[in-house]
C-alpha cells in the first residue's frame, strides 16, 4: 500500500503540502525543538526536564491528538518524556514572574518516538481482534468533474494518515463505489446507515468502519483569490457489535479556507479536513478498544 508520512514529517521539515501520493518516508531519526523549561521553585534541573517535556510533547501533538486520559497512549508517551529527548542546550535564562526561564534548544528522537506510538496501536489493535479498518467518504459541492478526484484525495488523506500510526487497513472504496453512487443523494444519517449496512453484511473483513462525508458549501471567487468553506463529518463504527454494527466515533469540524489558486485551496481544504478528522477518529479509536 502506497502511504505517506504527513504531519511530523511536515512540522519537522517543512515541507510543503501535497496529496500526491508516494512511497511512506521513514521519519528523520532527530529533530531539534524549541522549547522553554520553567521551574516556578528556580531548581535548573527542573527547568531542563520541563523544557524536555515541552519538546517531546509538542512532536507527539503531531502525531496524535491531545489526550488527557492517564491511560492513553498519548500519555503513555509523553510519561516516558526522557527515553526520546536529549539533554537541552539554553540558549538563554531568564527570572520571569513564573520563577526560572530556560529558552531551549532540544534534539528529540523522532524515529524512535513514532516506532513506540506504532507498538502501542499495533498491540491495542491486536487486543481488539486484528480489526481491519475500512474508509468510505462521499464528497459533494465540488464543481463539475472534480466529486470522484476529491473523493479519493481526501479518502487517501485519511487512510494514510491512520496506516502511519500503524492501523490495519482495508480498501474498500472502490469496491463500495457503485453503493456509494446509490446512497449519494441522500442525508448524511440515513447514508451511513445504509453504506453501514451493506458493509456489514458484505465485508465481513471490514471490522472498523468510517464513515463520512466532505460537503463544500461555498466556492466564491473575486478578484484576489478564492474562499472556499465546508464541513467534514465522520463516523467510526464496530461492525463487530451489534446487529448492524455499534457507532463509537464521530468527528464534525467546519472550515474557511482561501488562497489565489482554486485548485490549490480546494486540495488544502481537503487535506486539512481530512487529516485533522482522522486524528479524531483516531483518539477516539483508541480510548475506544482501551475499553472493549
Amino acid at each position: 500500500m502506497m502511504k505517506r508520512w504527513f504531519a511530523v514529517l511536515c512540522a519537522a521539515c517543512c515541507l510543503s503540502l501535497s496529496l500526491a501520493v508516494t512511497v511512506e518516508a521513514a521519519p528523520p531519526p532527530f529533530i531539534e525543538v524549541k522549547a522553554c523549561g520553567v521551574s516556578p521553585a528556580g531548581d535548573e534541573a527542573a527547568a531542563r526536564a520541563d523544557a524536555q517535556r515541552k519538546a517531546v510533547e509538542k512532536t507527539l501533538s503531531k502525531m496524535l491528538a491531545r489526550n488527557d486520559d492517564p491511560a492513553s497512549v498519548y500519555q503513555k508517551m509523553l510519561a516516558n518524556y526522557r527515553a526520546y529527548a536529549t539533554a537541552p542546550d539554553v540558549t538563554s535564562k531568564k527570572d520571569g514572574d513564573g520563577g526560572l526561564e530556560l529558552y531551549s534548544k532540544v534534539t528529540v528522537k523522532l524515529a524512535d518516538l513514532h516506532t513506540d506510538v506504532v507498538k502501542e496501536v499495533s498491540a491495542l489493535q491486536r487486543k481488539h481482534g486484528d480489526a481491519q479498518t475500512g474508509f468510505l467518504l462521499r464528497v459533494r459541492g465540488l464543481p463539475a468533474g472534480m466529486e470522484d478526484t476529491g473523493q479519493k484525495k481526501v479518502t487517501t488523506v485519511i487512510e494514510t494518515t491512520f496506516q502511519n500510526l500503524g492501523f490495519a487497513t482495508d480498501n474498500a472504496l472502490d469496491e463500495l463505489a457503485g453503493t456509494m453512487k446509490t446512497h449519494a443523494g441522500e442525508d448524511y444519517g440515513t447514508f451511513t446507515s445504509n453504506v453501514g449496512a451493506v458493509v456489514h453484511r458484505d465485508y465481513p473483513e471490514i471490522t472498523n468502519a468510517v464513515l463520512g462525508e466532505v460537503e463544500v458549501e461555498e466556492i466564491a471567487q473575486d478578484a484576489d483569490g478564492v474562499t472556499v468553506r465546508g464541513t467534514i463529518r465522520l463516523t467510526g463504527i464496530d461492525m463487530v457489535r451489534g446487529t448492524q454494527g455499534t457507532p463509537f466515533a464521530t468527528a464534525e469540524e467546519a472550515y474557511t479556507l482561501r488562497d489565489i489558486d482554486m485548485t490549490k485551496v480546494l486540495d488544502l481544504f481537503l487535506y486539512k479536513a481530512g487529516l485533522n478528522a482522522a486524528r479524531s477518529l483516531e483518539d477516539q479509536t483508541l480510548t475506544y478498544w482501551q475499553v472493549h
